[in-house]
């Protein structure tokens, strides 16, 4: 086995551990739509919603839901149905998943979302690519404007980190189980005793900052832009990735090798929040973890260069949201913030030049003007911003007549200038 592959090791549960320095772990199913995979899942979810006071929050985005969802509750289970203006609804499920290209064939990872909603009892599913109108301009500019609400509210995200496409399903045999190797070996005591071992590859305690750099570089939904709000503004998360499921909230993250990961105050070490624990935040905090969410952010992939600052509309409207909290000035500036502008602006692409976009996205002090990564310098500037401003896209109208509810500018989305 190459060196850089890390070793577990563990003893079986329903076994004694010879050796407490290796835990004991729990089977792990052996399919991902297994009756074993969705109990576990099951038990996840109630134990979060009964037991998790962070996790119930939903704070300032309350009101925020989808204007359409699909109805899961058919009796054939072969049929779905769209519903439209569906704020009368009760709980609904949401997915994140990578689109891909036009590919033929069928959209495995959407039917199987129906599937796992379905088993978790959820009548209603929300999926972008179904529930916005692709092609009405308006319509599409009002429901990404809801982001920050529509993934917060949802009892769930289901995370299909493993499916390559919308054509490629994520419920699939768990190669993790093939993976482990189990040997008798004597114990300390001079009994026999059970003691296995495979690669970890730090796949469990996906809440954390060295399995983040894992699932970053390994599952095509984190090499996605869009993706990024969609993890982070989740209140859980559902993943399936291949390996195993897993579990994550902002007081918890789990596997099914383990039992609970709990870290006493994993909702405030976390980035995948802004405002949740207002107490703990300060300027200089929030200016961290801006520049964190970018550098990560820049780093993944659009189809669409148009999409820069839509894309990370959802987790700017949380961080508007603190600023405020804070009682600082929470203009937004293509991707910049009026409060911290001097620390913004000291971004730089790390190669010797920058590829600008044929279509304008952002003023050219902002890194959303270019396509590739950034990152920032840090140290105290020393300048004093006299004024900047940014001119916010204008409304488009939604093309159907029936819909009355359409969003104005986004604040937190396209710009058609600035200075």
């Amino acid at each position: 086995m190459p060196l850089h592959h890390r070793l577990e090791l563990f003893t079986p549960e329903g076994q004694d551990s010879a050796w407490p320095v290796f835990p004991v772990r729990k089977p792990i199913s052996p399919q991902s739509a297994s009756g074993e995979a969705f109990a576990i899942a099951a038990s996840y979810l109630s134990d979060c919603l009964h037991h998790h006071a962070a996790c119930a929050d939903v704070a300032d985005d309350s009101k925020t839901y989808p204007r359409r969802v699909i109805d899961i509750s058919m009796t054939d289970s072969s049929r779905t149905r769209l519903i439209d203006y569906a704020a009368h609804m009760g709980h609904y499920a949401s997915l994140t998943y990578c689109w891909g290209g036009d590919q033929p064939g069928q959209d495995d990872s959407l039917q199987d979302a129906v599937i796992v909603a379905r088993v978790m009892e959820v009548q209603f599913l929300w999926i972008d690519s179904l529930c916005i109108i692709q092609d009405d301009p308006g319509d599409w500019a009002t429901e990404s404007a809801k982001m920050s609400g529509l993934y917060r509210n949802a009892l769930f995200t289901i995370s299909a980190d493993v499916a390559q496409d919308v054509h490629a399903g994520f419920l699939r045999q768990h190669n993790l189980v093939e993976e482990a190797v189990s040997v008798c070996c004597i114990g300390p005591s001079g009994g026999s005793a059970l003691l296995s071992v495979r690669d970890s590859s730090e796949f469990c305690m996906s809440g954390s900052k060295r399995a983040n750099t894992y699932y970053s570089s390994k599952f095509p939904l984190t090499r996605r832009a869009w993706t990024l709000q969609e993890r982070m503004l989740s209140a859980r998360l559902l993943h399936f990735n291949g390996r195993e499921m897993s579990w994550e909230c902002k007081e918890a993250s789990r596997c099914e090798c383990q039992g609970p990961v709990v870290t006493e105050k994993l909702a405030r070490a976390s980035n995948r929040t802004f405002g949740d624990v207002y107490s703990e935040w300060d300027l200089e905090k929030f200016n961290e973890v801006w520049h964190s969410v970018v550098e990560e952010y820049s780093e993944r992939q659009l189809t669409f260069a148009t999409h820069k600052l839509p894309a990370i509309s959802g987790i700017a409207r949380r961080a508007q949201h603190l600023l405020r909290h804070l009682d600082l000035d929470d203009t937004y500036l293509a991707g910049l913030w009026k409060a911290t502008l001097p620390y913004d602006l000291a971004w730089r692409n790390p190669h010797s030049f920058a590829k600008r976009p044929a279509t304008y996205i952002a003023p050219s002090w902002s890194w959303a003007a270019i396509e590739g990564s950034v990152s920032f310098w840090g140290g105290r500037p020393l300048l004093e911003i006299l004024d900047a401003k940014c001119d916010l896209a204008p409304m488009v109208e939604p093309k159907c007549d029936n819909l009355t509810d359409s969003a104005g500018s986004d604040p937190t989305g396209k710009v058609v200038d600035g200075s």
